[in-house]
């Protein structure tokens, strides 16, 4: 048996075999293989790392035997993650050396679960695996695709689409880590179902009998310790075909679910980068499937009439039916890297709180997220300044916020709002800044120009410290620069003649100041002066640890300060974990720490560490 040693991370390996063949009509050695898992690392690890995996494992190439591995081996190195689950000790990535281990073990398939092991109560990921019955074409699975992808942006997920490797199809939609698995799984079967009413062509029926010449909508992925197959993952297939992220424009020209294999799949991430958003795309679950089925409201005749004289429209009749609410979903924008300019634009700040909607109907306030969840309760005060609004009835669409006393935003703040179950006001002050006005006393406004639907909203609310109405403004430029100097995420530029539209749309549109990310903490600075009972500044990471990013040493509060200090002062420290210079390096604690938290800067430095880094906050497990 051939054997050589090699360095990867920094941790020695041997790899076996290296000569075999595991693709014979191919001809493609375990070498190729494990070759292919290095070339991919930087675009595999960000989707695969720290999930629980099974292995398809062909140790004869895919014309032998092959044999399943869930539970890592007991020669599993120390130095991989493993997570337990039901007394099995499941395999997690996090680093290119891992990567190659599992190739090395002819590891031919590899297969990730839809959680973390940091939160493996709570998915992150929705899966839909679409998978044709005998003699579709691939045509129609790419049109279905698209029309799935379609609806599912339209509800305002981040839907990405990869090729299995095999013969279907899958769409990955990324949520945040705070749903259980039962509602994460009803969520993707409402969703299934809602798509197959219009699309006879699909099912969600399992039974090969009942989804004969259809296409299965396989929402089953999302069930506990399902899995499903890993973006870029090869398959024990002829040609060795890998599971290929796609960029959705390119998803029209592709053939098969196997035309990126171990030989070409490099080249297209490296041109592309698909999927390199993923991550930050995440959201809330916008439809979670509700007890009962949402009902008409009949509201009593309107005492005021809103200012609605000043247009051609009808007034309100004296007796009214609200329309369903779940119809009134969120207008979202699409992001701009630019200021769109002319008169037709007014201009907005970017506020960084919880999106929501004001329904109030027959002298009943409710506040919903936009995942369609009540959360009034957690917003008593605000309840009850909505209830002294100048209308009987109406839906009003804006961010709930907190502020500092500085009037900067402070995101964990809501965070720790939207989790409470209190009944009472926290210590933590929150202002609901409305933007918009969907429904008013009998008339669905959404129709009208942005600028009428604003002159409604000045009509029936006087601003108080509870209720603000977003300001607009007539210079985008001063704006950004303005929301730039006090630390704001941006602003969202608006055309003043469109109409509210319950979907994703240009008329609106969001331009950051600055870019943020999630990095981990690798290390600290001793404090001096001020600093020296906690630390001075951070080291920190790219997500998977491979990439250092330099120090961050602003953004800091006391409270921040020592809810860092308590995280990081008790890890375990290691050596340096990287070959590069660093600044301070004599004064630095390097720690093993998987800690995360999020960081904004102004761009990359010519050494690859961020430019003007500013800290904003720890990331925790159940977000």
């Amino acid at each position: 048996m051939s054997q050589i040693n090699t360095n990867v991370d920094g941790i020695t390996l041997k790899l076996t075999n290296l000569e075999k063949v595991l693709w014979p009509a191919d001809n493609i050695t375990k070498a190729e293989l494990i070759q292919y898992y290095i070339s991919v690392s930087e675009y595999m690890l960000p989707l695969v790392t720290d999930r629980p995996l099974s292995l398809i494992r062909y140790p004869d190439g895919i014309d032998g035997p092959k044999f399943y591995s869930k539970n890592a081996p007991d020669f599993t190195p120390e130095w991989i993650n493993l997570f337990q689950k039901d007394d099995i000790n499941y395999f997690c990535l996090n680093k290119k050396a891992d990567l190659v281990y599992l190739a090395n073990l002819a590891s031919l398939e590899i297969h990730a679960m839809n959680i973390q092991m940091h939160t493996p109560a709570n998915p992150d990921t929705i899966i839909f695996d679409l998978d044709p019955s005998e003699g579709l074409s691939f045509e129609t699975i790419k049109t279905t695709a698209i029309d799935l992808y379609n609806m599912l942006e339209d509800k305002g997920y981040h839907p990405h689409i990869k090729t299995s490797g095999s013969k279907g199809l899958h769409i990955y939609v990324p949520i945040f880590p705070m749903y259980s698995r039962i509602e994460v799984f009803e969520t993707a079967k409402k969703l299934g179902q809602e798509f197959i009413n219009y699309n006879n062509q699909c099912t969600l029926k399992l039974s090969k009998e009942k989804r004969q010449g259809k296409i299965l909508i396989d929402i089953y992925r999302n069930h506990d310790a399902q899995t499903c197959v890993c973006p870029l993952s090869t398959r024990a297939r002829p040609g060795a075909p890998v599971s290929m992220p796609l960029h959705f424009d390119d998803v029209k020209d592709i053939h098969s679910s196997a035309q990126f294999d171990i030989r070409n799949a490099a080249e297209y991430l490296i041109q592309q980068k698909p999927w390199e958003d993923f991550k930050n795309l995440s959201t809330e679950i916008h439809h979670l499937p509700k007890d009962e089925a949402p009902v008409q409201v009949v509201v009593k005749s309107s005492t005021i009439e809103g200012n609605f004289d000043k247009t051609s429209e009808p007034k309100p009749k004296p007796t009214f039916v609200m329309p369903n609410v779940d119809t009134f979903d969120f207008m979202l924008a699409d992001q701009a890297l630019s200021i769109p300019k002319g008169s037709d634009y007014v201009y907005e700040i970017k506020w960084d709180g919880i999106r929501a909607k004001a329904i109030k109907t027959n002298e009943k306030i409710a506040i919903y997220s936009r995942s369609g969840r009540d959360i009034s309760v957690q917003f008593p005060e605000i309840c009850e300044k909505l209830n002294a609004i100048d209308g009987e009835c109406f839906v009003l669409d804006g961010e709930l916020v907190s502020l500092d006393e500085k009037g900067i935003p402070i995101f964990a703040n809501i965070i720790s709002r939207m989790h409470s179950k209190s009944t009472t006001v926290s210590q933590f002050n929150v202002s609901f800044y409305v933007f918009d006005i969907l429904y008013l006393d009998g008339r669905d406004c959404r129709p009208s120009p942005l600028h009428k639907r604003k002159e409604w909203l000045h009509a029936i609310i006087k601003p108080n410290n509870k209720i603000r109405i977003s300001e607009t403004f007539d210079d985008g430029e001063a704006l950004f620069e303005a929301a730039k100097s006090n630390n704001m995420e941006g602003i969202m530029a608006k055309n003043i003649h469109s109409a509210y539209q319950s979907t994703r749309s240009d008329n609106w549109q969001k331009i950051k100041v600055r870019t943020i990310i999630d990095a981990i903490i690798v290390g600290y600075t001793k404090g001096k002066g001020d600093r020296s009972p906690l630390f001075g500044a951070l080291h920190i990471a790219s997500i998977d640890g491979k990439n250092y990013l330099g120090k961050v040493g602003t953004g800091f509060d006391e409270a921040k300060m020592k809810e860092m200090f308590a995280i990081i002062k008790d890890k375990p420290i290691i050596a340096k974990p990287f070959a590069v210079s660093v600044e301070d390096a004599q004064n630095t604690v390097w720690i093993a720490c998987d800690q995360q938290c999020e960081v904004q800067y102004a761009s990359i430095t010519t050494n690859d560490t961020l430019r003007e880094p500013v800290f904003l906050r720890i990331k925790y497990t159940d977000e």
